[in-house]
């Protein structure tokens, strides 16, 4: 004769709303950043205001490596490196960028393609050389910098680097670092007021930033409506 086992019935958790909110809050404390530090951050777009139409020289060359040693260690989210790379300066034509002939305030604006914290700029001035004569002289001297959160209202970076150093128009430039502070900015812009002499146009060579990305706040947005919820569920079954 067979035994037939007693019916063990199946236990259910019940996920209550303190458990429901208990697990949100556990999953969302986890996923906050802590302790973060500064990143090189590349632009997703440069748009300059005059560019000389020939050659080559377009605003994106300041932001997409070329005449750099080594771009793949400036990307966004890298380590800030203890050297940056170097810049090559011949053959200067298409890997800068420079206004137009007779242009020499142009602007140039960054898209950093998401809000950071600003902490430093590194420039790698006009670095032009066409292995006779240099040029670096197009490069910025000096430039108002404003930022933007939403690229339409602009406000101007207060302790503005006050002079930008001149390149050496010539091979294994490592750029310059300059220090800066600003929260929550996506957009920069320079207004460059002088360049280094130069008589026909003014230009840079390539740019990065550092800072550190601002959090998004959806996250503790969620947890405070999950608050309300709980609240509000206790409230309803008081009332029941």
């Amino acid at each position: 004769m067979r035994l037939v086992p007693p019916h063990q019935p199946t236990t259910k958790m019940k996920i209550t709303p303190c458990v429901a909110l208990f697990a949100l809050t556990a999953v969302l404390i986890a996923s906050t950043p802590r302790g973060h530090s500064a990143v090189i951050i590349d632009p997703v777009s440069a748009v300059a205001s005059s560019t000389y139409p020939h050659a080559g020289l377009v605003a994106d060359n300041t932001i997409n490596g070329t005449g750099i040693s080594d771009p793949t260690i400036i990307q966004t989210g890298d380590s800030i490196p203890g050297t940056f790379p170097s810049h090559v300066a011949i053959p200067g034509i298409g890997n800068t960028w420079h206004s137009d002939l007779g242009v020499f305030t142009p602007t140039i604006t960054f898209d950093l393609g998401a809000a950071y914290n600003l902490e430093g700029i590194h420039l790698w001035n006009n670095n032009q050389n066409d292995g006779n004569l240099s040029y670096s002289n197009r490069g910025i001297q000096t430039a108002d910098i404003f930022t933007s959160l939403n690229g339409i209202s602009y406000s101007l970076l207060s302790g503005t680097p006050a002079t930008y150093t001149q390149a050496p128009g010539a091979d294994g430039y490592l750029g310059e670092n300059y220090s800066i502070s600003v929260a929550n900015v996506r957009y920069v812009r320079f207004d460059i007021t002088s360049n280094w002499g130069s008589t026909d146009a003014t230009g840079i060579s390539e740019i990065r930033f550092t800072g550190v990305a601002v959090p998004e706040p959806s996250q503790w947005v969620l947890l405070a409506i999950g608050g309300i919820a709980l609240t509000a569920i206790r409230f309803r079954r008081r009332l029941a």
